[in-house]
C-alpha cells in the first residue's frame, strides 16, 4: 500500500544510510522507503517486526536527532534483557520473607549496591515459579519494612570495621572518660560473661553489649539516644568498632536474646565478682519498675513512687553487704512466686561455693515456710515482723515492768557513724506455716527495740540464737543499704525506664544496670576519700568532662582534662599501669594508656 502523497520526505532522506542500502541493511532500506512514500508506518513496523508503538518512537529519534546532516545511527541495545546477575539466592530468600520486587530492589542497593530494577526482579521471580505478590495489609506492610530495616542494620552492623584496622586517628570527645571504664572492664575481665555465653560469636556480641553499657555508663536514660550520639567516635571506640551501631540494630540483639544464654552470662557474673565480695551477709528486696503500658503481659503491682497499683515488672534484687555490689537479679518475677525468689537464689548459688551466713530482708520477701528451709541449709534469716496491737502492747507493758521478760542495753555502732545505747526486749516466740496440708511450726528469736526514734517499737525475728543481742541489732538497719543502692540504680542509671514489656528485656537491661553499677562501685572503692561515694557523684569528679583520643598502630592514647580530683584517680590501685605505659585491651588489638593534661 502506498502512502496518496508522493512527494518524498526530505528531512528523512537525510537519515537515510545509501551504504547501508547497498549493503541491503533491512533498517536503513525501510526508512528509504519510507522517505519515498512507498510504505505506510503500519507497512514499516510489520517489515521490521516491530510493534507500531515501536516505530513512531523511532521516527519521533530521527526527527529529532542532534545533527540531522548526518545519517541516522540505531544506538545498539542489550543481545538480552538484563539478568540479576549472581543474586538469585538473594532475592528468591527475600521474597519469602514476603517482600515486593520494588522492596527487594531497595535492599540490594542498600547492602550489596546491586542496580536491580523492580521489573527485571519480578520477570525474574516469574520465571522461577514465584506466584505475584497479592494485596498486603498495612499490618504486612509495616512488617515488611521492618523486616528491611533488620537486614539493612544487620548488613551494615557486619560489616563494620574492628579498631583494631584503624592504622591512625584521632578525635576529641566529650565522653573521654569511657577510656577508664575500659580499663576496668579488662582488669575485671567483664567479657567473660560474653565469651563464655557466645563462643562462637562472641567479637559481634561484645560489640552491642559494651555500646549498650557505654550508655549507662555516661547516664543516658533511654537507648534511643544513641541516635544523637551517631558520630561519637568515643562510644564506636568503647565498643571496638569504627562506627555507632544504630537504635535498630540494638533493638534487634535485644529480640534475640534467649533465656538460657542469659542465665549462663549472670552465673559467670558471679563467678568473676566472687574474688571481690565478702559473701557473708546477703541484703535481698524487691523493686517494683512501673509500666505506663497496658500489655498483659506485665502484672499489676502496688509501685509505693507512684503510691497506686499499676501495671509493673517486680524485680527480685540480692546485694552483698560488705563491697554493696549487687551479684543477682531477676526481672521475670510473678506476685503469686516473689517469696520463693530467695529459695531460688540460693538454688543457683550454693552449686558455685556459694554460702551466706545471714540473709537480712524486710518482712515481705519471703514467708515462714521458706525461713524455715533456708535454716535448715545452715543460713540464718534476719528480718522484721509486722506488728501487732498485742505485740506493742506487751512491750510497753514490760518497760513499765522490767521483770516482765528478758531486758538488754547494748552499744550498737550507728549506720551513719557513731555510737548509741539502746535497751531491747529478748522473747522466743514461735512461728508456723502450712506445709503439705499441715501445721508446722518452728521457733525464732524476737528482738523488740522500743526507743529507736519512731512511734512503735522495732520487731526484729531471726532463726539465730548463737550470735549476741548486740550483733543481730546490728545486723538489720544496714540493710537499707540495699534500699540506697536501688535508688542509685533508679536515678542515675534509669532503673525505672523499662526497655521493654517483654520480661526477657527487662531482664537482660536489669542485668547491665548492675554490671554499670558494680563498675561504679569498684572504682569508687580504689578512690581515696571516695570509698563510699555513689555513682553519680563518682561520674560528676572524676568521668564527665571532654578530652582527646589518639589511635596510633599499636596503642591507643585517652587523654582527659584535668580536675581537681585528678590525682586520687592517677593513684587508684586498679588502674595501676594504665596511667604508666598501658595495658593491652582484648577487644581492640592495642594497648590502652589512660593520661591526663
Amino acid at each position: 500500500m502506498t502512502h496518496k502523497s508522493k512527494k518524498p520526505d526530505a528531512e528523512m532522506l537525510k537519515a537515510v544510510d545509501m551504504n547501508k542500502v547497498a549493503q541491503g541493511d533491512l533498517e536503513h532500506t525501510t526508512l528509504l522507503d519510507m522517505a519515498l512514500r512507498r510504505i505506510s508506518l503500519n507497512d514499516a513496523a510489520k517489515k521490521l517486526n516491530i510493534s507500531y508503538d515501536a516505530i513512531k518512537g523511532r521516527m519521533y529519534r530521527i526527527r529529532h536527532r542532534r545533527d540531522k546532516s548526518k545519517p541516522y545511527i540505531k544506538k545498539p541495545g542489550p543481545k538480552t534483557r538484563y539478568k540479576v546477575h549472581g543474586h538469585e539466592k538473594a532475592i528468591k530468600e527475600y521474597r519469602e520473607l514476603s517482600l515486593s520486587s520494588d522492596e527487594i530492589s531497595h535492599v540490594l542497593k542498600e547492602t550489596i549496591n546491586a542496580d536491580i530494577d523492580e521489573v527485571t526482579i519480578s520477570r525474574f521471580l516469574g520465571e522461577e515459579g514465584f506466584p505475584r505478590m497479592h494485596n498486603r495489609s498495612k499490618f504486612e506492610k509495616e512488617a515488611a519494612q521492618r523486616t528491611i530495616r533488620s537486614i539493612i542494620t544487620n548488613y551494615k552492623t557486619d560489616n563494620m570495621k574492628d579498631i583494631e584496622h584503624i592504622i591512625t586517628s584521632k578525635f576529641g570527645s566529650a565522653y573521654t572518660g569511657l577510656g577508664i571504664f575500659m580499663a576496668l572492664i579488662e582488669e575485671l575481665d567483664i567479657l567473660k560473661i560474653i565469651r563464655d555465653a557466645y563462643p562462637s560469636d562472641a567479637k559481634r556480641v561484645e560489640g552491642y553489649v559494651l555500646t549498650l553499657l557505654g550508655l549507662k555508663i555516661i547516664q543516658k536514660k533511654r537507648r534511643s539516644d544513641i541516635k544523637h550520639l551517631s558520630e561519637e567516635k568515643m562510644i564506636a571506640l568503647f565498643s571496638g568498632r569504627d562506627k555507632v551501631l544504630s537504635c535498630t540494630s540494638l533493638e534487634t540483639f535485644d529480640y534475640d536474646m534467649r533465656k538460657k544464654v542469659l542465665e549462663d552470662m549472670k552465673k559467670t557474673y558471679i563467678l568473676i565478682l566472687m574474688k571481690y565480695m565478702d559473701m557473708s551477709v546477703f541484703n535481698i528486696d524487691f523493686h517494683v519498675i512501673p509500666s505506663f503500658s497496658k500489655s498483659e503481659a506485665l502484672e499489676t503491682n502496688h509501685a509505693p513512687s507512684r503510691g497506686k497499683n499499676m501495671k509493673s515488672a517486680l524485680v527480685f534484687l540480692v546485694q552483698d553487704r560488705e563491697s554493696k555490689i549487687f551479684p543477682y537479679s531477676n526481672a521475670n518475677v510473678k506476685r503469686s512466686e516473689a517469696s520463693d525468689e530467695v529459695i531460688k537464689f540460693l538454688d543457683k548459688v550454693e552449686p558455685l561455693g556459694i554460702k551466706p551466713e545471714w540473709i537480712v530482708g524486710d518482712s515481705k520477701v519471703t514467708n515462714y515456710k521458706n525461713i524455715a528451709k533456708i535454716k535448715k541449709r545452715g543460713i540464718d534469716v534476719v528480718t522484721i515482723r509486722r506488728k501487732g496491737v498485742e505485740m506493742v502492747r506487751e512491750v510497753e507493758d514490760a518497760k513499765k515492768n522490767p521483770k516482765a521478760g528478758t531486758w538488754r542495753t547494748v552499744r550498737i555502732k550507728r549506720t551513719k557513724g557513731g555510737y548509741e545505747k539502746v535497751k531491747v526486749h529478748i522473747k522466743t516466740i514461735p512461728v508456723g506455716y502450712y506445709d503439705d496440708g499441715k501445721w508446722r511450726t518452728f521457733k525464732m528469736r524476737q528482738l523488740a527495740i522500743p526507743d529507736n526514734g519512731h512511734e512503735y517499737p522495732m520487731f526484729i525475728i531471726t532463726t539465730d540464737f548463737k550470735h549476741s543481742v548486740k550483733d543481730i541489732v546490728e545486723m538489720y538497719p544496714p540493710r537499707w543499704l540495699i534500699e540506697l543502692g536501688i535508688k542509685t540504680q533508679t536515678k542515675f542509671f534509669d532503673l525505672n525506664q523499662l526497655a521493654s514489656d517483654l520480661s526477657i528485656k527487662i531482664d537482660f537491661d536489669t542485668f547491665l544496670t548492675q554490671i554499670s553499677h558494680m563498675l561504679y562501685q569498684m572504682l569508687a572503692k580504689n578512690l581515696f576519700r571516695y570509698e563510699n561515694a555513689d555513682a553519680e557523684t563518682i561520674y560528676k569528679e572524676f568521668i564527665e568532662g571532654g578530652g582527646k583520643v589518639k589511635i596510633y598502630e599499636d596503642k591507643i592514647v585517652v587523654q582527659l582534662n584535668r580536675k581537681r580530683t585528678t590525682g586520687y584517680m592517677i593513684n587508684a590501685p586498679i588502674l595501676e599501669g594504665w596511667v604508666d605505659d598501658g595495658k593491652n585491651i582484648s577487644w581492640l588489638g592495642k594497648k590502652l594508656q589512660i593520661i591526663w593534661k
